[in-house]
């Protein structure tokens, strides 16, 4: 059976939607170089993006502002009640001075440069409401050993068909809000190989995704898989960012 998994690497992704309002009224952004040609947004949503490589701290990676287009001139009507599409920044781009994020942009990546942290609006005239925390955190993993997840075939094939025998497993994690990691989806990947057999060269290879929060999916899991997951239930929690 399968009896040790070896971490290898793992990706993690946070997004936060924030609405924003502000007293006076946010200025404009222009998404194109020629204003005459695409109107200004006036932006009432801010969406950040947080990433995680190999279980390290949430680093801020890019930054959309949303919004209605504003008409500046009757020729530009025909973008009346439509929104925009994303405006991108990348706050910790060696060319963030390509595209300087207005001031109160700069301010809104400063309050929320720590996801989870308590929002304090960072000026009398911006406020800021999360309305939107989520994320999903992939673990890969080595198996060793020999165990095998038996394929289900059409029993009138005129060969007989080896079970998968996985050697890597990739487990997906859930959070909202900044809660625990939960178990979602598992894969299992590796050859078929008959059972006693040791895999070839250029072996034929295969999946086996497993959902834990759906019991049927695991109704016909071996043991050595169900324990597995069971065991691979939560993920610990990221480190705290720490000040530099």
């Amino acid at each position: 059976m399968s009896d040790t998994a070896t971490l290898t690497h793992e990706y993690a992704e946070r997004v936060l939607d924030v609405a924003v309002v502000a007293d006076p009224e946010l200025a404009l952004l222009y998404p194109a170089d020629t204003p005459s040609a695409v109107p200004p947004i006036r932006p009432d949503r801010v969406r950040l993006t947080y990433t995680s490589r190999n279980g390290a701290q949430w680093v801020l990676d890019t930054v959309e502002c949303r919004g209605p287009y504003v008409i500046t001139t009757p020729a530009l009507a025909h973008y009346s009640g439509l929104t925009a599409a994303p405006l991108l920044f990348f706050p910790n781009s060696p060319f963030v001075a390509s595209r300087p994020m207005p001031s109160w942009l700069t301010e809104l990546v400063d309050t929320l440069r720590v996801p989870g942290q308590p929002v304090t609006a960072p000026g009398t005239a911006l406020r800021i409401t999360v309305i939107g925390d989520r994320a999903r955190r992939t673990r890969y993993f080595r198996l060793g050993g020999t165990g095998e997840i038996p394929h289900w075939f059409p029993t009138d094939l005129p060969v007989t068909v080896s079970p998968l025998r996985p050697d890597r497993l990739s487990l997906a994690y859930l959070s909202e809000g900044g809660a625990a990691w939960q178990l979602d989806a598992a894969e299992f990947r590796g050859p078929y190989v008959a059972t006693g057999v040791e895999p070839g060269p250029h072996q034929n290879e295969g999946h086996q995704p497993y959902y834990p929060r759906s019991a049927s999916s695991l109704e016909d899991a071996p043991d050595w898989v169900l324990g597995l997951l069971r065991s691979h239930a939560s993920a610990a929690a990221l480190p705290q960012y720490q000040p530099h």
